[in-house]
């Protein structure tokens, strides 16, 4: 049994989906985000965009990604890293994965579809702050927010605080939280007026704290103009059979508790 805040308890909502990856990278959100969002705007994006692809495909709506670490370098290593290991080791898997670069020129290619190599957090190094990235990605309203920026994400919490009803929903993945527990708490509380929580999820690929927590967790939010009058309260027992999956293949996914 893994024991965690009250705070991070999610809402009980009907219609929850599991977009992108089965394991690292997908997201579990209700169903309803997706035809009432008009973009997608993504913190965070590696090698690995299969959430984005999705979001995108059963919405129509364009995916404008930030990530200063994904450049012609960062190609060049992994497909030299990936296609070598897939020969030495006769491994077809090594081999596709060295071929994802020409995925991310396809996806990055369609209309809409832009990747921004600049940092989100705070303007300096080349970096820029949360409003400065939806002006450059030429967003207004309705979006969808994405982040996994590795610990990043707190420098850029009051900013999502004062912009909260722009977005139709939000997926983040908070880093350390056994050092950050009252930070989230104050944000998730902040927005709440807007903003429901909906869905909590442990990464298990990390270790382990007091507790049996895991020290990243992975949140979803729900504009509340969305929510229907008629929804529970409760919250349903965790992890949810079918949906959450662990993050790499045998993991293992301990049950939730909620403590005050």
């Amino acid at each position: 049994m893994a024991l965690y805040q009250s705070f991070f308890r999610p809402r009980s909502t009907k219609d929850l989906v599991r977009i992108g990856s089965v394991y690292d990278g997908g997201y579990v959100l209700p169903r309803r985000i997706m035809p009432a969002t008009n973009a997608l705007l993504s913190l965070g994006l590696s090698d690995e965009w299969e959430f984005e692809d999705e979001f995108s495909k059963r919405s129509g709506v364009p995916v404008v990604c930030f990530d200063h670490t994904v450049t012609a370098k960062f190609w060049t290593r992994k497909i030299f890293a990936n296609l070598g290991r897939g020969i030495l080791r006769a491994d077809r898997s090594k081999v596709l994965r060295a071929m994802r670069f020409l995925r991310y020129r396809h996806f990055f290619g369609k209309p809409g579809n832009r990747h921004i190599q600049k940092a989100v957090g705070f303007a300096a190094s080349g970096g820029v702050g949360l409003c400065e990235a939806i002006n450059l990605a030429g967003f207004s309203k309705d979006m969808f927010l994405k982040m996994d920026i590795e610990g990043w994400e707190y420098r850029v919490l009051d900013e999502i605080v004062g912009h909260r009803e722009l977005f139709t929903g939000l997926a983040i993945e908070f880093h350390d939280i056994d050092l950050h527990e009252d930070r989230i708490q104050r944000f998730i509380r902040a927005i709440s007026d807007v903003q429901m929580l909906v869905h909590f999820h442990p990464n298990t690929h990390t270790q382990i704290g007091p507790g049996g927590m895991a020290l990243v967790v992975e949140l979803t939010f729900m504009r509340r103009d969305l929510l229907e009058p008629s929804e529970s309260t409760e919250y349903r027992s965790l992890p949810i059979s079918g949906l959450d999956a662990p993050n790499l293949p045998g993991n293992i996914h301990e049950a939730i508790e909620f403590v005050e």
